[in-house]
């Protein structure tokens, strides 16, 4: 199933009405309980603040999360209304007053409810990764929301090749043509790297832009030829053998010199036609037409980190079959069944007042100063190990990939080192080990 950009909601087909679906509501867990109430019954209007009863009502006793009712109407408003899961309407109250409300929307009934069901069903399956970090926030100051770039992001690295490039990655969402769209990928890659499900290997690579000849003879009204270097005579030598026109690499051009003079200097005449092409400060008749996605020498490649890739993989192709008739009955009937066991909607909310950017709004400097106390104290940990200790004897609750956010950067900043062989082992660097404790003698 291909990921359609957001249309009309009250008018779309069933993948339309799966991806829109998306977009406001299956991107955190309370709002997407919210949509599955307002769905399994879809012919009642609720306000803000029967809504509101309802989701604190189902916790049961012990409460994970008080749902405000100024969040419930935030959420219908902003979220659930503009994707087509509800529509506005009106509740008369006991006193007669008539207050805003708001109803499921009876198109795509079925398949909103099934997308509600399967969304609940993976947040319970995988409890270290939330929809609020896989699929981002609904708002955005364009048409095409995060949740849509992001499924699509994760569709490209699913099929590509194992470690895409930014620009490979953008060409098979279909964004690179798009008017900002590379700049709108990078940002949700950059975002999902912070969030420990995406990983970027940054690497130095070959300046190897296009050129096209558009002269094929030496001609410059500053200094002939014969007076010019013997790389820049090979250069020209190797150009008089192409046709004005042909598109050339670097790479061809310093080989065929290389042949007509075998004495040059051919990292020399390397290093001078790439300032002199990426600056665009051109050899005469030459003039570069691309430098192929590469800035600078270097080239980010995209993949998953370890401890993010099934999950994903298992909420992208799930959300791809969703629209299948079996799918549709066992997740219309999960819908029903979560929010009807207290249990299980307890644990959703708990996880979504968990996952919430106020929740991991410790000072990620602190937490890093008691992973390194922790490991100075325990020796080599795991990530699992640590988060474990940092809940035990610091009281943080972080989710896991959080918790592998906070080792790569410290590994990356040479605080730490990982044995990779060793379960994934985390050690102190010699030199960064402290005493956590002084006594005189």
């Amino acid at each position: 199933m291909s990921t359609p950009e957001s249309g009309s909601p009250e008018t779309c087909s069933p993948q339309d009405a799966v991806f829109a679906y998306i977009d406001g509501a299956a991107n955190h867990e309370v709002k997407n309980l919210i949509s599955s109430i307002f769905l399994t019954h879809p012919a009642q209007a609720y306000s803000p603040a029967t809504m509101t009863y309802e989701m604190n009502s189902r916790q049961g006793e012990n409460r994970a999360w008080e749902i405000k009712k100024k969040s419930v109407s935030q959420f219908c408003e902003v979220s659930l209304e503009p994707v087509g899961a509800v529509v506005k309407s009106e509740l008369e109250e006991f006193d007669g007053r008539l207050v805003d409300a708001w109803q499921a929307a009876q198109e795509n009934l079925d398949i909103k409810l099934a997308v509600s069901g399967f969304i609940s069903d993976w947040s319970l399956r995988w409890g270290d990764i939330s929809v609020q970090q896989a699929y981002g926030k609904s708002g955005s100051a364009s048409d095409i929301r995060s949740p849509k770039i992001r499924h699509d992001i994760y569709l490209a690295l699913m099929t590509g090749s194992d470690a895409p490039t930014l620009k490979e990655i953008g060409h098979a969402t279909g964004r690179d043509t798009t008017p900002n769209g590379h700049a709108m990928v990078s940002a949700q890659i950059n975002m999902l790297t912070g969030y420990g499900i995406l990983q970027k290997n940054t690497n130095r690579v070959k300046y190897n832009p296009l050129i096209e000849v558009v002269d094929n003879t030496y001609n410059s009204q500053f200094m002939p030829l014969e007076d010019t270097s013997a790389e820049t005579q090979a250069l020209y030598k190797a150009v008089a053998g192409y046709t004005v026109g042909q598109i050339i690499t670097v790479e061809q051009l310093l080989d065929d010199a290389t042949l007509s003079d075998g004495s040059i200097d051919a990292l020399l005449l390397r290093a001078r036609l790439a300032r002199a092409l990426y600056s665009r400060n051109q050899y005469p008749g030459l003039r570069r037409i691309d430098n192929n996605g590469l800035a600078n020498g270097k080239q980010s490649n995209v993949q998953f980190v370890d401890a993010a890739k099934q999950p994903i993989i298992e909420l992208v192709e799930g959300i791809e079959t969703i629209t299948e008739p079996d799918h549709v009955e066992y997740f219309s009937q999960r819908s029903r069944e979560i929010i009807a066991n207290p249990d299980e909607f307890m644990a959703l909310v708990e996880k979504a007042r968990r996952s919430s950017p106020l929740a991991n709004k410790t000072d990620p400097v602190l937490l890093a100063s008691q992973i390194k106390s922790l490991l100075g104290e325990h020796g080599p940990s795991s990530a699992p190990q640590l988060r474990e200790l940092l809940s035990e004897v610091h009281g943080k609750n972080v989710t896991i990939l959080y918790m592998y956010q906070l080792l790569r950067d410290l590994v990356d900043s040479e605080a730490l080192t990982v044995d990779k062989v060793e379960a994934q082992a985390y050690s102190l660097v010699t030199q960064n080990v402290y005493s956590l404790s002084t006594t005189k003698d």
